[in-house]
């Protein structure tokens, strides 16, 4: 193939994994993130190597897609949305949801295909982490108007996150499974509670 040149467009890749046969690499594993444009390219020691203008149409950060896992999260694996701020036990939450990935998570926390046990998801204060804690958000109603969709929910315990990845084919969609001790009364609470309202 001829070599790369400024101005071509092309995937990238964040590297997940290789294998060695015969002390050699000869497959690599990864994740593409998005296209980019190539802004320069040059050759050394057979190697090509480019400069490239990214279009940030990726919710995926390089460090992110060594947590992507391809398989069908497991049914008690939950859901997380997260921002800089987070929410507090006893909050009124409301996520308006509008990137592919909080569309998804709005299927699954209102019982939709992939959901969790019951109807809920975790509210993460910054990048979801293993070990760090998280809100649980008891979902109260789904509104689906054209073009996305709002969540409404209250916030009813704090929970350790004891695994955390992003599952693969979502966007960005983090999921985490969390003390199933932890999670045993809340489990109970909620399902005794008003029954999720969708519209």
């Amino acid at each position: 193939s001829s070599m790369p040149q400024k101005g071509d467009r092309c995937s990238l890749v964040a590297l997940c994994g290789n294998r060695i046969e015969n002390s050699r690499i000869n497959k690599v594993t990864g994740v593409v993130l998005e296209t980019v444009e190539l802004m320069e390219v040059w050759q050394e020691s057979r190697v090509i190597f480019g400069r490239y203008k990214a279009n940030g149409s990726s919710n995926i950060q390089p460090a992110e897609a060594l947590m992507i896992r391809d398989a069908t999260p497991p049914v008690e694996a939950i859901p997380i949305y997260f921002t800089k701020d987070g929410c507090k036990v006893g909050d009124k939450v409301k996520v308006a949801a509008k990137e592919p990935r909080y569309l998804i998570l709005a299927h699954r926390a209102a019982g939709g295909f992939g959901a969790s046990r019951f109807m809920m998801f975790l509210f993460a204060k910054g990048a979801p982490i293993a070990g760090n804690d998280a809100v649980l958000v008891k979902v109260v109603s789904v509104q689906r108007p054209s073009g996305g969709a709002t969540i409404y929910g209250k916030a009813v315990a704090a929970v350790r996150m004891e695994d955390v990845w992003i599952q693969a084919g979502t966007g960005g969609l983090y999921h985490a499974l969390c003390d199933p001790q932890s999670l045993a009364q809340v489990e109970s609470e909620v399902e005794r509670s008003d029954e999720c309202r969708i519209s």
